[in-house]
């Protein structure tokens, strides 16, 4: 709130509204800035950028050869069936009971991966699944922390490309992104598909359904044909200013919205498939892709992963942490699937350690200690500075290498800031009467939203000049 409007268009509302659904004063501080940190840091540096895309469909360029693949390795898939319940004695799963169009069948297997979203999961969990891993009930909180988020394809009769990647509406109603595909797909002729018309496709992302849009109406309280006229308004208010047209009402040739949304039905606007957001202090209520029952994993965003936002990286990650959890299970010897942590800027240490001390005592969020830090620092490369200036009086006595001196009083005011900030939060966790780990009643979260977090993690950062 104590920033320019622009900045908290772009940087506040901008990124967290356009790019994850996420409300900026509700997200989780946590995933927000690591999620950005990587962002920025993978932007700066030389060579390919964050923004990768497909060089096909979704369908040709990856699913179809994907599944193709698992087939030959003797996966066999059953579409159209839809997981009803699970049958939990013994310890362990002993079945699962899908519903077919017209029958049901009983599913049994040594091992259980539910790679399905959260708003699916709580629905197969039973009273023996939750006393045997109580920590699953926290899925219950997590179910109703989604939002929509959902797309639009709108077909042209030219190829508009728009920017070489996505791109942000930040001042749009109903916060809008989008891609222009074709200039991607260089070797597809869109001309061969649909009535041989669509020589571009945008591709739209609507991620706020309950702001009111240019025609005064939120996108649930539309039809399908006012929310895609609604969407192509948006784009050309972005886009065309004055005499410069990119998009014209001649272009637009048919469009696509996506069939998980069902609106104008007697129970109102419908998504089937909302995202998870990561909201503040949700954390500590995402389950490990390992639970406590021997021969269940879960696999899907919302399990507690390096990525922790609700991508399609995320269940990647979340499936290699399940097969570990399989390959420890079964004691088998093939090799465990990687797992990649997010790379943190080592600038930024002093705040990670000072922020892991205090939520130890129980204490609200200050960087003063890291603020004297840094002045310490920045007096004592003065000083150093000044050391390499001064002669020494016999040609026989040498000065110590700067570059030595300058590691270790660096090393020297670090520690110290470090001790000293620790023990003042001790000092006044006792004034408090907080006890180690121990959060007051009354203490607002916002200030501590990086709580329950992985252990630290370090990695190197690459800094352009």
């Amino acid at each position: 709130e104590q920033r320019s409007r622009a900045y908290q268009n772009l940087l506040g509302h901008g990124i967290t509204r356009s790019l994850v659904a996420a409300k900026a004063d509700r997200a989780s501080s946590k995933t927000m800035g690591d999620i950005f940190v990587q962002l920025m840091f993978d932007i700066a540096a030389p060579g390919p950028s964050s923004d990768r895309v497909l060089n096909a469909p979704t369908n040709d360029a990856w699913i179809t050869p994907w599944v193709n693949y698992l087939i030959s390795k003797g996966v066999r898939f059953h579409t159209g069936a839809k997981a009803k319940s699970v049958s939990y004695a013994d310890g362990r799963i002993q079945h699962i009971t899908v519903d077919w169009a017209e029958s049901s069948e009983r599913i049994e297997g040594n091992y259980f991966i539910f790679a399905i979203p959260v708003e699916r999961m709580v629905n197969l969990l039973t009273s023996e699944t939750l006393e045997a891993d109580p920590g699953l009930a926290n899925l219950f909180k997590l179910v109703v922390m989604t939002e929509w988020m959902t797309g639009i394809q709108i077909y042209l009769t030219e190829d508009v490309k728009l920017a070489h990647g996505h791109t942000i509406y930040v001042d749009s109603p109903w916060a809008l992104t989008s891609i222009s595909q074709a200039q991607f797909w260089r070797d597809l002729d869109l001309t061969e598909y649909g009535d041989g018309e669509v020589k571009g496709i945008i591709s739209v992302d609507i991620s706020d359904w309950d702001a009111k849009g240019l025609n005064g109406k939120t996108a649930k309280e539309c039809t399908p044909d006012e929310v895609k006229a609604e969407v192509w308004e948006q784009l050309k208010w972005s886009l065309n200013h004055g005499d410069d047209v990119i998009l014209k009402d001649e272009h637009l040739h048919r469009w696509f919205l996506d069939p998980s949304v069902k609106l104008s039905t007697h129970e109102g606007a419908i998504n089937e498939e909302p995202l998870l957001v990561n909201l503040v202090n949700t954390w500590a209520l995402r389950p490990e892709a390992t639970t406590r029952i021997p021969n269940m994993f879960l696999a899907s965003d919302y399990v507690r992963t390096h990525t922790d936002l609700a991508t399609m990286e995320a269940a990647n990650e979340a499936a290699r942490r399940a097969v570990n959890g399989i390959l420890s299970a079964s004691g088998s010897s093939a090799p465990a699937c990687t797992l990649w942590p997010l790379h943190e800027p080592e600038i930024f240490a002093p705040w990670r350690a000072l922020d892991r001390v205090r939520y130890q005592q129980g204490l609200p969020w200050d960087d003063t200690w890291v603020v004297l830090g840094l002045s310490a620092q920045r007096l004592t490369e003065n000083v150093l500075k000044l050391w390499d200036t001064l002669p020494f009086p016999s040609e026989h006595i040498s000065a110590p290498s700067g570059s030595d001196i300058a590691t270790d009083a660096m090393m020297i005011v670090q520690r110290a800031v470090q001790l000293m900030a620790a023990r003042a939060a001790e000092v006044e966790a006792a004034g408090r009467g907080n006890r180690a780990g121990e959060h007051p009643a009354n203490e607002k979260q916002v200030g501590i939203a990086s709580a329950a977090q992985p252990p630290a993690r370090s990695g190197k950062v690459r800094i352009v000049t």
